[in-house]
């Protein structure tokens, strides 16, 4: 599409990931922290600005608390318990939709313990730092429990899991209330599957709703409209190699064929999509 014509900038707020990222500063930064090697991966470009955001805000200290939806096996909350901070990781329950939590198991995706988050000796947290920083309990993402809704973070995060609740409208509410659950000065980060290809035809299903700017834009109103801040908002989807040729789906085998160099864009079930973050500042 012609309004995705540009490229991104350094700044903290809603992006999509570019080839351009990768070199960026903050991005070196964040994968030195991970302990990692630059893929030129868009699911490492999500791991890393979830880690950049919080760090460039300072809101992974002593006393200060996160929590993330749909973790999966993601390495982010033991090494936020590695900086000081407090963790609560969340996933869907097995027995809460067994078909949903079937295909993450599957995938080895899903998390039902938090010895499921824990690697020995990473970032040198023990097994007793992580049970001291880090809680883990069972949630849906479309129905907060009671304990939920009465709890307040720092910051709240979720990695491309908003488009899986079984439809656009879903994931946005997902992302307003997880908006209620921050304090003052609080931060979310949310990534989403990006539809490149129109801003009207998309791919609609239970299991993925990949989303269009017109999406991302009622996001960004009706969170205004709730009195957050969004703090700059970019369409550019860059212009090396990575960036205007996509990856493209497999039928078997590996979810996704393997550019040479990297893989930045995807092409799949008749459209092209990549991943987008969003950034919600509470006042």
């Amino acid at each position: 599409m012609k309004a995705l014509d540009g490229e991104t900038t350094d700044a903290i707020g809603f992006k999509m990931v570019t080839h351009r990222e990768f070199s960026s500063e903050w991005f070196t930064k964040s994968m030195a922290a991970m302990g990692r090697q630059n893929e030129n991966h868009r699911k490492q470009w999500e791991l890393a600005y979830v880690l950049h955001v919080v760090t460039a805000k300072r809101l992974c200290q002593k006393g200060k608390r996160g929590l993330v939806f749909a973790v999966g096996k993601e390495i982010l909350p033991q090494i936020f318990a590695s900086l000081g901070c407090d963790i609560v990781a969340t996933d869907i329950a097995v027995d809460d939709n067994p078909n949903v939590a079937a295909g993450w198991i599957a995938g080895n995706q899903h998390a039902a313990s938090l010895s499921a988050l824990y690697t020995k000796g990473y970032k040198g947290v023990t097994w007793e730092d992580m049970q001291r920083r880090v809680s883990f309990r069972p949630e849906n993402m479309l129905r907060f429990s009671p304990w939920l809704q009465a709890e307040r973070f720092d910051f709240v995060w979720s990695l491309c899991a908003i488009e899986h609740v079984g439809s656009i409208a879903g994931g946005q509410s997902t992302v307003l209330q997880s908006l209620d659950l921050l304090k003052p000065g609080g931060v979310a980060i949310h990534t989403v599957e990006f539809n490149l290809a129109s801003n009207t035809l998309t791919k609609l299903r239970s299991d993925e709703s990949v989303w269009r700017m017109q999406d991302v834009d009622t996001m960004r109103l009706a969170a205004i409209n709730k009195g957050f801040v969004v703090p700059t908002r970019s369409w550019g989807a860059g212009h090396t190699h990575l960036d205007r040729t996509p990856d493209v789906c497999q039928d078997t085998g590996q979810r996704y064929r393997g550019l040479p160099g990297g893989h930045v864009k995807l092409e799949c079930d008749d459209l092209i999509k990549t991943s987008y973050a969003m950034v919600f500042e509470k006042p």
